[in-house]
């Protein structure tokens, strides 16, 4: 599925694309962003806890918005750039099993404790990134997730989009 995705971008000047990024931050991806999650990221910045935003996502969107949020690191799908431009290909998916890894030499590297640490997911298929952490919840969950987080008593938080919410 990433690669068929990437297949888009072929030919697009990688710096083309960070400058859509980063002009489309504020008016097209900020707004869209829930509310409790920001919340949530004080609560843990407070606590002086590590945050890192780990998404099968394209990097270069994930660091983007990991940066403009003061994430201390991001970790997302790379893409094949030659002579500049995408390829179309993918070089590493950051979904599954593949998240789980990268998250464990993420740990391994910068002294994590995975076994106290909190992972959010909205997808079954980070199942095995959410068994490696000591608190996982399932945000929003698809009903697969949904279903394993009930099973296993894992918190289930509900965020409502941002076009939903009543302003005073």
């Amino acid at each position: 599925m990433a690669g068929r995705g990437l297949e888009r971008l072929r030919g697009l000047r990688a710096a083309e694309l960070r400058e859509l990024v980063t002009s489309s931050l504020t008016p097209v991806l900020r707004p869209r962003l829930y509310g409790e999650g920001l919340g949530l990221l004080e609560q843990h910045r407070a606590r002086g806890e590590r945050l890192y935003l780990v998404s099968a996502t394209l990097e270069e969107v994930v660091s983007t918005l990991a940066s403009e949020l003061s994430f201390d690191g991001a970790l997302g799908t790379a893409a094949e750039i030659v002579d500049g431009r995408y390829t179309g290909r993918v070089l590493f998916s950051c979904l599954g099993k593949d998240k789980l890894d990268v998250v464990r030499r993420l740990a391994e590297t910068n002294q994590i404790d995975l076994a106290h640490s909190t992972a959010y997911s909205d997808s079954s298929t980070d199942l095995p990134f959410l068994e490696a952490v000591g608190k996982p919840v399932a945000v929003n969950p698809d009903r697969w997730l949904r279903a394993i987080a009930r099973e296993r008593d894992w918190p289930v938080l509900e965020f409502r989009p941002p076009s939903t919410r009543h302003h005073p």
